[in-house]
C-alpha cells in the first residue's frame, strides 16, 4: 500500500513538472482559439512570445502574421490562459502562428529585440523624429536614446517628400509593443539595442516581408 502511494506522488510529481515544462517551439499554421487575456499588436511571432512571456497571467498566444487572409487582423497577437495551463482547443489554421509563454525557460526580464523588419511600420508612440542616412542610423539614434523603445524609418522612396529619410523615434508607458503594426512599402522597423550590446554596434539582422 506504502508503494502505491508512492507511486502515485511521483506521478503527480512527474506530471506537475511537465506542465511547466520550457516549451520555446513555435507551431506554424496553428491557432489556440479563444480564452483570450488580452490582443497587442507585434511584428512577429517571436516578439508576440516575448510579450507572453513578460505579461504576468499568459500562458500561451496565437499570432496573426503579416500573410493570414481571413480577414484584416495582421500582426495581432492574442495573449492566452486557462486555469489548466493549456490550450482547451488547437486547430490547423493557415497564416497563424502559435506557442508557449517562456516564463519556464528562466528568460531574461530585458530580452534582446533585434530584428528588423522591412515594408513594416511602427504606427503611434511618436516623441521625436530626426533625417537619417539609413534604419541602421535610425536604430543607433533609438538605442542612444534612454526614452526610446521602437522607431521606424521612411526611406527615400517614400511618396511624400517631407517624410523621407526621416526617423521617427517612439515608445510606450506599459507593455513593449507597438501601438499598431501594418504592412508598409518604403518603411523598416525595429526596436532599441539597448538589451542587446553595452555598446552600439551596426550589425542587425534583417527580416524581409
Amino acid at each position: 500500500m506504502a508503494t502505491n502511494f508512492i507511486l502515485v506522488g511521483l506521478l503527480c510529481l512527474s506530471g506537475l513538472s511537465q506542465s511547466h515544462d520550457c516549451k520555446r517551439e513555435l507551431l506554424v499554421n496553428v491557432d489556440f482559439p479563444g480564452t483570450d487575456i488580452v490582443s497587442l499588436f507585434s511584428p512577429d511571432a517571436e516578439h508576440c512570445q516575448q510579450l507572453c512571456t513578460q505579461h504576468s497571467s499568459c500562458l500561451f498566444f496565437s499570432f496573426l502574421r503579416h500573410d493570414w487572409t481571413g480577414d484584416n487582423r495582421q500582426f495581432y497577437c492574442y495573449l492566452k490562459s486557462t486555469s489548466s495551463g493549456k490550450p482547451k482547443v488547437e486547430t490547423s489554421l493557415l497564416g497563424i502562428t502559435s506557442g508557449f509563454s517562456l516564463k519556464a525557460c528562466n528568460p531574461d526580464p530585458q530580452p534582446c529585440l533585434s530584428q528588423v523588419y522591412h515594408h513594416v511600420n511602427f504606427l503611434g508612440g511618436d516623441y521625436r523624429t530626426l533625417f537619417t542616412a539609413d534604419y541602421e542610423e535610425c536604430q543607433k539614434a533609438c538605442t542612444s536614446d534612454p526614452a526610446c523603445h521602437f522607431f521606424t524609418f521612411v526611406d527615400e522612396n517614400f511618396t511624400t517628400a517631407n517624410i523621407s529619410n526621416r526617423c521617427f523615434l517612439k515608445r510606450v508607458i506599459t507593455m513593449p509593443a507597438p501601438p499598431r503594426v501594418v504592412k508598409d512599402a518604403n518603411t523598416v522597423s525595429g526596436f532599441s539595442l539597448r538589451n542587446c550590446y553595452k555598446d552600439i554596434v551596426p550589425t542587425i539582422p534583417v527580416n524581409k516581408y
